[in-house]
């Protein structure tokens, strides 16, 4: 496995320097690049440059919390994943909060000429419209965006690239919210795509899910994006994260996900993202997820992926 590794240091809560912008130089002082090249090759393109938002109060036009800074970091994540493919690597983005994903799916496009399939791993639907948003963060809604679901308006040249998946080829699983979303009478994505909470998923098979998922995918559109907010686990296993909320899955539960998903020979994309360094005071979580992103990459010559 070819790896491109890139740190994406962004929060949508405004924040350069703490919460889920801290991860990625976190992950590093734990390991991560280390850890992965035992049995990857690994290409370091470093933490891009974000540049800081304003201000963290939402926008009044977009809804959004610094729309600039949000539009400036799905560009840079763009263009970064497109050198990545020149070079023949698979991008890895190492998140930052899951509104990295944007950057990553357009990315994909790019390089395919069509949509990839996504398999969506997290512990929210992240579909809210902006102005439905109890928060503005771009991170309640980047799945909304990517499906088209979530109006773009004012959100520069955004509007014109979305959406950038299709919803029958869309996989959302392990979203705990449903309950909050009713309460919020923000509509659920559940009408438009395939959504299991974590219960649901535990019922049908965690496995047999995932696998079935990936022939899907291999099936049609034939290349897919792998999506992990880390939030998806339950707040026992994982308290590193800025919204907790109750169930969740174990960490073994999420080994078995990412594992199964990093051996496809049809993945053209991975970020991880949602894990909040400053809630992770003795950095157990830090080492904890690098030792999961290793455990998942087998050496080189046990998977043959296709050219990317």
């Amino acid at each position: 496995m070819r790896l491109g590794l890139i740190g994406v240091p962004f929060n949508s809560a405004g924040s350069a320097t703490s919460a889920e912008a801290a991860s990625p130089v976190a992950l590093r002082a734990a390991g991560l690049v280390d850890a992965i090249s035992n049995s990857a090759t690994v290409t370091d393109f470093g933490d891009l440059t974000i540049t800081p938002a304003p201000s963290a109060r939402r926008d009044a036009t977009s809804g959004v919390i610094a729309p600039e800074t949000f539009l400036g970091m799905v560009d840079a994540v763009r263009g970064t994943v497109k050198q990545a493919y020149e070079d023949r690597l698979m991008p890895l983005l190492i998140g930052g909060d899951s509104a990295i994903l944007l950057g990553g799916l357009l990315g994909a496009r790019d390089q395919l000429g069509f949509s990839p399939g996504l398999l969506f791993v997290d512990g929210h639907e992240d579909a809210y419209p902006p102005f439905g948003s109890v928060t503005g963060e771009a991170c309640d809604m980047e799945l909304g965006l990517a499906l088209g679901v979530t109006r773009a308006d004012h959100l520069g040249n955004l509007a014109r690239e979305l959406p950038v998946v299709q919803p029958h080829e869309v996989a959302l699983l392990g979203c705990r919210d449903g309950a909050e979303l009713k309460a919020e009478g923000i509509e659920s994505v559940r009408h438009k795509v395939i959504v299991m909470d974590d219960s649901e998923l535990r019922d049908a098979g965690i496995a047999v899910t995932i696998t079935r998922w990936l022939d899907q995918f291999q099936n049609k559109p034939g290349r897919f994006w792998f999506h992990l907010d880390l939030d998806v686990l339950s707040t026992d296993a994982n308290a590193a994260v800025s919204y907790p909320q109750p169930g969740g899955l174990a960490w073994d539960e999420v080994e078995s996900i990412i594992s199964t998903v990093f051996a496809a020979d049809h993945l053209i994309g991975i970020d991880i993202d949602g894990y909040n360094p400053d809630r992770d005071s003795e950095h157990a979580t830090a080492h904890a997820i690098v030792n999961l992103i290793a455990g998942a990459i087998k050496p080189a010559d046990t998977r043959i992926h296709r050219p990317l």
